[in-house]
């Protein structure tokens, strides 16, 4: 298959394997030109000119027209460019995230960027470029729109942590002619309304240092991308002006990793944008069928298009396309000071589920309280400062939950009053429901977690008034951490009810269904019962993250790779792995040694 790959595979003329779906379109390259023909084909659209240019022909004049006219607005946060406001946390997460691993910088320290020369290119009235700022970058906002200069100067002036920007009317093209050179060169939705992308992304490349980085956005040219970025969003919903995006301006992933690989520029990470109408986020996903974001770094080299490239950029589409067959990780976190923060957590890209542990007492007439273990003290709000670490792990995509109970004797329920009562105080506290008294802040979690180690009768009631809570609302996750022994002896009933989403069963400290390589088939028989018998919609293998975060079940992660993932991944309900604890799996590095397995 490598050799058939390679012989495709050319410089000037890139022809790459038939793939379906989000891959290249089976002989074709770009959506509106065969591949065979790209040489011959009126590409200028894309092919850079060997005389760089130097003035503003990338921009469309009746684009600056048509922002110049709303400028007085960008910071209006209900206004035309509320879509920016509400995507603007994504966004920022995921460059947080990808220049601090370029850069070497510590994504959890307050200003991450301190010491990076960084150029927004197509600034606007300044969204992103006073976040950057105030994470350390010393930043230059560009925008050909004197207007958008002048709203960015205002606002930027409101605060001494951005009035340092420098602010330039003026273009990329510009700023190469003066020699400027930056870190890191960001131009987020702006793509799309330059005439002419290949000199656009020359500009860009010019900008960076050899081995600095770059990060676009934009909208995929897709049927998908049409019905919700300009039907939806202008004319049924109005989110945007009429006439914001024209269609035929889109690129596809193919098209601009192409693009940047003949600026010498090589992507190296790109994810979707997704929104959830329910809970009104943005969060990363794999799914680059509408909005996407591209990283990519400036070859020190300053080499063009090779087949070097053209194989990574296959990769890059080949791993979108597989990553969402694969299953998650789910984590515990706040059991152990030493484990790190929440943001830390997620923004180590390893986990797709994190659970907040423990809401350890409540029912039988006691006030809940939340246990964090070393972290904060939730008696003097000292807990509420999770709810930005909370908030930067959905904006990375990772869900949060809270898990109630653990194993300890602290909570219990006595009746279907009480239970109702409890259900209602997740909801208002840690849910969509509003309190006074939020013990982790006004941050929304995505679900509850049951890790209930006594009683039995009542939380078939405490799941269903969830559930009914958030009907017409905000999706609640309900999921479930049982013992392996079937039945659960506490959550039985709960579990039969079909309300939860994901059941984390725990094959550790029970041997009679842990996996045993001396007899694996009290393990398969546990899991193939359990998958079989409990209607939920996904079911994870939990396991201790190392030998001492349990008394015993540990499985050796190639034992794990070579025998328990492949068995569990045959059933159609295959969610993925938990691991007890974040702590356990810093010191073991358990979860970074499965993860392109599990």
């Amino acid at each position: 298959m490598a050799l058939k790959l390679l012989s495709k595979l050319r410089i000037q003329n890139l022809q790459i394997a038939r793939y379906h779906h989000r891959l290249l379109a089976v002989t074709r390259l770009f959506s509106d030109r065969p591949v065979s023909n790209l040489s011959t084909t009126d590409d200028s659209k894309f092919i850079i000119k060997n005389k760089p240019q130097t003035t503003t022909s990338s921009l469309k004049q009746h684009e600056l027209a048509k922002f110049a006219a709303i400028s007085d607005t960008w910071w209006d946060s209900e206004g035309p460019f509320k879509p920016l406001h509400v995507m603007n946390p994504t966004r920022i997460a995921f460059i947080r995230s990808a220049l601090c691993r370029h850069f070497s910088k510590d994504p959890n320290c307050a200003r991450p960027f301190e010491g990076l020369k960084i150029v927004d290119v197509g600034c606007g009235g300044g969204i992103l470029s006073e976040p950057l700022a105030r994470m350390g970058a010393d930043v230059t906002g560009v925008d050909a729109v004197e207007k958008n200069i002048n709203v960015a100067r205002l606002h930027a002036d409101l605060d001494p942590e951005t009035s340092t920007i420098e602010y330039c009317c003026t273009t990329a093209e510009k700023l190469v002619e003066e020699q400027r050179k930056f870190d890191a060169v960001i131009a987020l939705e702006v793509i799309e309304h330059v005439a002419a992308p290949a000199e656009f992304c020359k500009s860009l490349a010019a900008l960076a240092y050899p081995g600095g980085a770059t990060v676009l956005s934009t909208i995929n040219r897709s049927m998908k991308a049409y019905a919700t970025a300009i039907v939806a969003a202008e004319y049924l919903l109005h989110w945007l002006p009429k006439g914001t995006h024209q269609w035929s301006s889109f690129l596809t992933p193919e098209e601009l990793v192409l693009i940047l690989q003949r600026a010498s520029i090589n992507v190296k990470e790109m994810a979707g944008f997704v929104y959830s109408p329910l809970t009104g986020r943005w969060t990363l996903s794999d799914d680059i069928s509408v909005n996407f974001i591209a990283f990519g770094t400036k070859d020190e080299m300053g080499t063009n298009f090779s087949v070097k490239s053209a194989l990574l950029f296959l990769g890059i589409l080949l791993n979108l396309a597989f990553k969402t067959k694969a299953g998650s990780i789910v984590i515990y976190w706040g059991q152990d000071g030493r484990e790190g923060t929440l943001t830390s957590t997620c923004a180590s890209r390893k986990y797709g589920i994190v659970n907040i542990a423990f809401l350890s007492i409540f029912g039988n007439g006691q006030k809940p309280q939340i246990n964090l273990a070393g972290h904060c003290n939730p008696s003097s709000n000292g807990c509420q400062k999770v709810s930005n670490d909370i908030r930067n792990c959905q904006n990375q995509g990772v869900k949060v939950m809270l898990s109630i109970g653990g194993g300890t004797s602290g909570y219990t329920l006595t009746s279907d009053a009480e239970a109702r009562g409890v259900a209602e105080y997740l909801w208002n506290n840690f849910l969509s429901g509003s309190s006074n008294s939020r013990p982790l802040g006004d941050a929304i979690l995505d679900g509850i977690d049951f890790d209930i180690e006594g009683g039995e009768r009542y939380y078939v009631v405490l799941a269903s008034r969830l559930s009914e809570l958030s009907r017409g609302g905000s999706k609640v996750y309900l999921t479930a951490a049982p013992q392996c022994p079937f039945p659960d002896n506490w959550l039985d009933k709960a579990l039969h009810t079909g309300l939860f989403d994901y059941v984390w069963i725990q094959f550790y400290n029970n041997p009679q269904c842990e996996y045993n390589t001396n007899n694996p088939r009290s393990f398969k028989d546990s899991w193939n019962r359990w998958t079989s018998s409990i209607p939920a919609r996904m079911f994870f293998v939990g396991l201790p993250a190392s030998r001492a975060a349990a008394g015993n079940g540990f499985v050796a992660t190639d034992v794990l790779k070579s025998h328990v993932l492949p068995f569990v991944k045959g059933s159609p309900k295959y969610g993925g792995v938990m691991l007890w604890n974040k702590y356990a799996d810093d010191q073991s590095g358990y979860s970074s040694r499965i993860r392109d397995s599990v």
